[in-house]
């Protein structure tokens, strides 16, 4: 049926029906990634009438070319180029990025891909090539990870379990503590993808990581957290038109890996349905949603299959060019069995996400305040039609939120809340800025499971960050001090988290020609 409905949404397509916000000057801005600093800077840029507006609910990494408004304000930095002609023949490097992260006393990091980010130095490097031709375009762009994976306490775990895999959920969830007891590798197909579209709908195959949702540092359902999942995709290639509003929709398959530290190496299977509206009286307003179905044929021939349910609804709202941009989430991790099942306990398993961003043009700077929190921890009393509480992410059946041992959601893991306040200017000079950030860990298990813990774990502590042009060089840097308090019952710890990314951007194509 969603099938159906996402071939006669694409016959009907036109590219933004609507219209562009503004008056396209014909460079783009390159945005390399997801989360990245030129992803946040379009971002910004759509914030102050510098690009035109775009739904940005659901994201591919791609080497994306964000159009640039002619009469928009200035970009303070970024690399700008014309834009490529549709159809054009196109072969070449995709950016080369070499990472290295570092944490003093406990395993510390998000939003990361492949990389495990434990104690001691990680590293990371991606790179490859892309290709456009008419309706084929596709990427190879493998990464490798190497991980110190230094030694601190851990937990003991339960009974039968791995020393190494997670002292709260069990077999409910895959989140080693640790990963094994020495240094090791992780080589990952990364963000590589081949696709076919034609007159507005594309489908492909992909390992490449996704980001659902308005959240910029944190979002509930998916993010690039953990390595990205093979899977198969369907659906519109950019807005189309359906009278009232442009609309996005796509339909996802997958399949899921589990680490060697987990009770059971069987796969879990993934499927999905997202889509996103700008109703065509409010530009600038985006409203979306996605409904997530796990699966694992765990128990073998004879039972049932194990399932899991997940659903989000979205809302992002950008006032250019006052610079000002809302945005909003709520989730459910335990799906409903049926409408009454849902509206007597909304909150059962739920989720949200509330955040603001204000960006402040001067005559060769911007400002940028952002302030966001996150926010799975709404525990519920028992009821005799459910049990209570559900941490979220976990579920027994081999269907965790989980590939390769780490959230495919928020890092910040299953009954948890995190608040972000930053400040950031950034200028020709650089980019420069700061941030405060407090979260609270696995509060559902230390209320409820085990409420003889003497303090919850939480983390509060901040840090700096800096982008720098050098040539065709990027560098960027973050480092923060950071205090947890009871780290999963463990005595408190200080931990210092430092980030290195050297970013390479390739010249000229390797091939071009025109069709």
């Amino acid at each position: 049926m969603y099938a159906s409905i996402l071939l006669a949404v694409a016959m009907a397509a036109e590219a933004d029906p609507n219209g562009p916000t503004c008056k396209l000057s014909g460079d783009v801005l390159r945005a390399y990634g997801i989360g990245t600093p030129w992803a946040e800077l379009a971002r910004m840029a759509e914030d102050v009438g510098a690009a035109p507006l775009r739904p940005d609910l659901f994201q591919r990494p791609g080497d994306r070319q964000i159009a640039l408004c002619a009469d928009g304000p200035a970009l303070p930095m970024g690399r700008r180029e014309p834009e490529a002609k549709p159809g054009t023949l196109d072969l070449s490097l995709v950016p080369a990025t070499l990472s290295v992260y570092a944490n003093t006393a406990y395993p510390s990091g998000k939003n990361d891909g492949a990389v495990w980010q434990g104690k001691g130095i990680s590293t990371q490097l991606t790179g490859g090539l892309q290709f456009n031709w008419g309706i084929l375009s596709a990427a190879f762009v493998p990464s490798v990870a190497w991980q110190q994976n230094a030694a601190y306490a851990l937990l003991p775990t339960r009974d039968g379990m791995s020393p190494y895999s997670n002292p709260y959920y069990g077999a409910a969830l895959d989140v080693p503590q640790r990963f094994g007891d020495a240094n090791f590798w992780t080589l990952s197909p990364g963000q590589s993808y081949v696709q076919l579209s034609y007159a507005g709908l594309g489908g492909g195959i992909s390992t490449e990581n996704l980001w659902w949702g308005p959240g910029i540092q944190n979002t509930l359902l998916m993010t690039n957290n953990a390595d990205g999942f093979p899977h198969a995709f369907l659906g519109t290639v950019r807005p189309v038109d359906i009278w009232i509003g442009n609309l996005e929709a796509d339909l996802w398959f997958g399949m899921l890996n589990r680490s060697r530290y987990f009770y059971t190496r069987d796969n879990g299977w993934f499927g999905a349905f997202t889509a996103d509206l700008e109703l065509r009286w409010l530009r600038g307003l985006y409203v979306g949603g996605a409904v997530v179905n796990l699966a694992s044929d765990l128990c073998g021939g004879g039972c049932d299959r194990n399932t899991n349910t997940l659903f989000g609804l979205y809302m992002r709202w950008v006032f250019p060019p006052a610079g000002v941009e809302v945005y909003a989430e709520w989730t459910r991790e335990d799906g409903a069995t049926d409408a009454g099942d849902f509206f007597k306990e909304m909150d059962h398993s739920a989720g949200y996400t509330l955040g603001l961003q204000k960006v402040f043009v001067g005559s060769d700077y911007w400002v940028r305040v952002i302030a966001e929190m996150s926010d799975n921890d709404i525990p519920r009393p028992p009821r005799y039609w459910r049990d209570n509480p559900t941490s979220y992410y976990t579920h027994p059946g081999n269907t965790g939120y989980t590939n390769g041992g780490q959230i495919l959601g928020a890092e910040m893991g299953p009954g948890a809340s995190t608040q972000y306040l930053g400040v950031d200017v950034v200028s020709q000079a650089g980019w420069f800025g700061g941030y405060l950030q407090r979260t609270r860990r696995n509060d559902v298990y230390t209320t409820f499971v085990n409420p003889s813990q003497d303090f919850p774990d939480v983390e509060f502590g901040g840090g700096g960050r800096y982008v720098g042009t050098f040539g065709a060089f990027d560098l960027a840097a973050v480092a923060g001090i950071f205090q947890r308090w009871s780290h999963d019952g463990l005595p408190n710890m200080l931990n210092f988290h430092g980030e290195v990314q050297l970013t390479w951007w390739p010249g000229k194509s390797l091939v071009t020609a025109s069709r």
